[in-house]
Order: structure tokens, then C-alpha cells, then sequence
């Protein structure tokens, strides 16, 4: 259903529309204000990648080959940490579990990680949704875990190993 593609600052303008209505469920500050502050925030995170911090990819639709938004495994001393957005079209079509499944894939094979955690606002029960059938619950609840546009916000700590997935 769906193709990862290294993410690059080029995606930026194909991925900054999809923003709209996204970015208040997304672990951000106020996130990129342009395309262009989102391509400056791309070349960061391509430089990570290159660093061997991250890896970030851009979703594709497998058929149609349209952009539909992106999901990074950030990692390091045996530990990652996993976010992925989709546009709002795209959401509750199972290719949010679809990345998150090949990125925890990724992470306990290749990488070797013996944990990977996700951050998600309370109350984002689809998001939720799709990290528990990829193995994932919730540890704790951080209580103003998260401040976002000038408020703090309560974030579920979810989490997997490679012996629960």
C-alpha cells in the first residue's frame, strides 16, 4: 500500500500542504510556518540521517506514487523513537500502521534496537490506535509533557520491544 522514500528537502513542497489541519496533533512547537522553513528543517534532518541519528522517510502511495506525509525513527545506544504524520486525506486507511510496521521492522532488525518508544497527545485515539497494533502501550501518561503554541499538553508514552512484536 505504501512506498518509504528517503526523505529529502525537496519534499518539502509536496508535504507542506498536507500540514494544514495535521500540525496541531503533531509533537511541535508552532512547526514550520512555510515550505520554505519546512525544506530548511528537511535539510537538518537529512544531514541526521547522513550522521546516522535517523532515519526519515517520506510516505508515498504505492499506486498513484502521490505524497501523503512522512515518519522518522530517530535512534541511538540500542533505543529509538518513531513519529509519523499523514495528511488528513489519508488518515484512517491503515498507512500510518503500514509505516509504523516497517519502520519497527527496521528499527529491531537492521538497527538492533531493543526499544522504540512514541510520543502521542492524549486523546489522539486513532494515533494511538495505530502504534498499539504495531505491539505498542502505553507506559505512562507525561502530565504537560509537551508544550505546543504557547500551552502545555499531556503526551501518552508508548512503547515496544523486539519480544512483544
Amino acid at each position: 500500500m505504501i512506498v518509504l522514500r528517503p526523505l529529502q528537502a525537496s519534499d518539502a513542497a509536496e508535504l507542506f500542504p498536507l500540514l494544514a489541519g495535521v500540525a496541531e496533533t503533531l509533537l511541535v512547537d508552532d512547526g514550520p510556518g512555510s515550505s520554505e522553513s519546512l525544506e530548511a528543517a528537511l535539510v537538518d534532518r537529512e544531514e541526521m540521517a547522513e550522521a546516522g541519528m535517523v532515519r526519515a522517510y517520506t510516505v508515498l502511495n504505492e499506486e498513484s506514487g502521490v505524497v501523503m506525509g512522512s515518519v522518522r525513527l530517530k535512534y541511538g545506544q540500542g533505543r529509538g523513537e518513531i513519529g509519523v504524520w499523514l495528511g488528513l486525506e489519508f488518515q484512517g486507511r491503515g498507512y500510518g500502521t503500514e509505516a509504523i510496521a516497517r519502520v519497527v521492522d527496521e528499527g529491531f532488525g537492521e538497527l538492533r534496537l531493543t526499544r522504540i518508544e512514541a510520543h502521542v497527545f492524549e486523546g489522539n485515539a486513532a494515533s494511538k490506535k495505530a502504534f498499539e497494533n504495531n505491539g505498542f502501550v502505553v507506559e505512562r501518561v507525561e502530565r504537560n509533557g509537551v508544550m505546543q503554541r504557547g500551552e502545555f499538553r499531556d503526551v501518552w508514552v508508548m512503547a515496544v520491544t523486539p519480544d512483544a512484536n
